[in-house]
């Protein structure tokens, strides 16, 4: 980070993560395919962003089960 950068994030979740990214996430048990339960925990934590990687979510509709629940 630069001299006088300010973080942006104030913590990253990973699901459900694994031992190569854990020093830089909390990994949470959750699949990648459970989308009403990334729903449900992205509300809980009041999560602003979110990153899909796999593909399999997308096509299970993620993105639309989040823009419903805003």
């Amino acid at each position: 980070m630069e001299a006088g950068a300010e973080p942006r994030t104030g913590r990253i979740y990973c699901a459900p993560g694994n031992a190569g990214i854990a020093q830089q996430a909390t990994c949470v048990p959750i699949s990648a395919t459970d989308c009403v339960a990334l729903a449900d925990f992205a509300r809980q934590e009041a999560i602003d962003l979110t990153v899909v990687g796999p593909e399999m979510p997308l096509a299970a509709g993620i993105v639309d089960l989040f823009q419903e629940r805003g």
